[in-house]
């Protein structure tokens, strides 16, 4: 289906074979899980699927990261007053192809607000409630029109209540195409309150978010975070150029991995140029552009790089999982401390002086670790805040001093996979490295332990 008298875009969905399986559509969890119906009627196949899906794009340390996705949600609603996650709904079908697997699905994205999906009106149900009931009848169609015949009500239900609509076409290589109707089909003139479909820039973005829509109905995120989508984005469908558009997205991801240079960043890299070398073959073999890319030599440079920064991990000792140990160890080791407290105190046995069978004598336990265990046990929460300042202060010295040493085998260590400077190198990119930059957080962060320290002292003393 296309719309008349208004602007197509396109886009590629990443994929290794060239070739997509339509019988996978909707069967994703991400961001939450899609309420599929996938039905194949008479050699033909019919889509019915919704989901919620989460526009947020806060970008706060830590609660970026790792935090529950709900909770950014929270977040985004509470404090910066954005609106809600709507629904994405999806109806389409295959183009009828006799005797042989259909090349094309086409259909209509619909984005529904939150407040309108729930809406439920006197004796009326629910527009999940009634998708669900058409979701049920096309799970039992026994004919294609009987099918076809669903879909297109739903198409009339979902009209009135969405506040964006887009025609899309998807092709078996990945190619997509969006296109929101025109004013003719529009309906009233949209406003900038409610994101209308003609309004520039709410138009592009509401495309693009269609894309993404359709892209995880379709796509899985093998090679990058999920939460990470926009390494493609939407193009004129008319600009000739967009092939090679895409092409240079691609390259460039590849190429920003490999001068993050951590294990994880290579080896996402090595995924990446697979997607570029796809779409390469299937949309720019006959243009000289990619004549010069030396795909081969830079897969092998990856491979190498991946490997020599593996065994230089494995030659330290400042890894993701020993940071990990040290701190739950030391965790324990106070818990240990702390349990002295709850000890009975030792008796005087009959040669008096000598402590009791079964009790340990805690006066000979030292002043400073009866102290620290007595701020652990009755104010944990001043305890846990205390600890991780000082181990943020330890991984910044830490990380300083393995900056300004000679390099090992490749290069430093993997700065990346600690997580409590995992914000510093987001704020700062590009900035440890250099010895300068990497001098003066040395001497800021041990300036900055020694403090902390000395009010450690003093509270604990």
């Amino acid at each position: 289906m296309t719309f008349s008298g208004a602007d197509r875009f396109a886009a590629w969905i990443p994929n290794i074979t060239g070739y997509l399986s339509f019988s996978l559509i909707g069967r994703t969890v991400f961001p939450t899980p899609c309420k599929s119906s996938n039905a194949l009627v008479e050699n033909r196949r019919f889509v019915l699927c919704y989901q919620k899906r989460f526009l947020s794009d806060t970008s706060i340390p830590f609660l970026s990261d790792y935090a529950p996705i709900w909770l950014r949600e929270f977040f985004d609603v509470v404090f910066l007053r954005k609106q809600k996650s709507p629904r994405f709904v999806l109806c389409a079908s295959d183009v009828a192809k006799a005797g042989a697997p259909a090349d094309q699905i086409t259909g209509l994205i619909f984005i529904v607000d939150r407040d309108d999906w729930r809406l439920q009106g006197s004796g009326e149900e629910s527009l999940e409630g009634s998708l669900k009931a058409l979701q049920a009848r096309l799970d039992g169609a026994d004919s294609a029109a009987v099918a076809a015949e669903i879909l297109q009500e739903a198409g009339r239900l979902l009209v009135g209540k969405a506040f964006f609509r887009c025609a899309m076409e998807v092709g078996r290589n990945g190619y997509i195409t969006l296109q929101p109707p025109g004013e003719a089909e529009a309906g009233a003139p949209p406003t900038q309150e409610d994101g209308g479909a003609q309004g520039e820039p709410f138009q592009e973005t509401f495309v693009r978010q269609a894309y993404y829509f359709a892209k995880d109905l379709l796509h899985m995120h093998y090679h990058h975070a999920a939460s990470t989508d926009s390494m493609i984005s939407v193009y004129r469908a008319g600009d000739p150029a967009i092939h090679r558009s895409i092409f240079n997205s691609l390259m460039r991801k590849v190429l920003a991995l490999r001068r993050q240079g951590t294990a994880a960043a290579l080896h996402r890299a090595i995924g990446f140029l697979a997607y570029a070398k796809t779409f390469n073959q299937a949309f720019l073999s006959a243009d000289p552009y990619t004549d010069n890319v030396r795909f081969q030599e830079l897969e092998q440079s990856l491979f190498a790089s991946a490997e020599l920064t593996n065994l230089d991990r494995q030659g330290g000792i400042f890894t993701r999982g020993n940071v990990m140990g040290l701190f739950a160890s030391s965790m324990a080791l106070a818990i240990a401390y702390a349990s002295l407290l709850q000890i009975p105190l030792s008796s005087t046995g009959a040669q008096g002086g000598a402590a009791a069978a079964g009790y340990i004598d805690i006066a000979k336990v030292d002043a400073g670790l009866i102290s620290i265990a007595h701020l652990a046990l009755y104010q944990p929460i001043s305890f846990l805040g205390y600890f991780a300042i000082v181990s943020v202060w330890l991984m910044l010295i830490l990380a300083g001093w393995d900056a300004l040493r000679p390099p090992r085998a490749h290069g430093s260590f993997d700065i990346g996979e600690v997580a409590w400077i995992r914000t510093t190198t987001r704020l700062l990119p590009g900035i440890l490295p250099q010895k300068k930059a990497a001098g003066a957080i040395l001497c800021s962060a041990m300036g900055l332990f020694a403090f902390g320290c000395w009010i450690i002292v003093k509270t604990v003393g």
